[in-house]
């Protein structure tokens, strides 16, 4: 059974698939943070923007396996978009029912 932590979690990489940016952002805290192997941004308003700029198209993602601890979720996954596939881990913290923080890791040449 899920928490509605994890569930919050896979939904926003549900939402980062499809491409649903309206969505995505009521998931976010204000003061969101992410940092990955690309971009670092501080702020719900610049990490909506971002992908604003460059949607997200053709992706999908296979759960691998998850874990929770407190307000933290982590989740490991399989990325895929036309011609690429890898490995993902991603870490989200939470903060009243929103995501605060999201760290994703993975093998930048993958996808050069």
């Amino acid at each position: 059974m899920k928490t509605l932590n994890q569930q919050i979690a896979l939904d926003f990489l549900q939402h980062f698939c499809q491409g649903n940016i309206q969505e995505l952002s009521k998931l976010l805290d204000e003061d969101f943070s992410f940092r990955g192997p690309f971009i670092e941004l501080n702020s719900k308003e610049d990490y909506i923007a971002s992908l604003t700029e460059d949607p997200p198209k053709d992706f999908g993602i296979e759960i691998l396996t998850s874990f929770e601890e407190e307000n933290e979720v982590g989740l490991f996954y399989t990325f895929s978009k036309p011609n690429v596939s890898t490995p993902m881990a991603q870490y989200f913290k939470f903060n009243d029912g929103k995501i605060s923080e999201s760290l994703l890791i993975f093998d930048a040449r993958a996808l050069n």
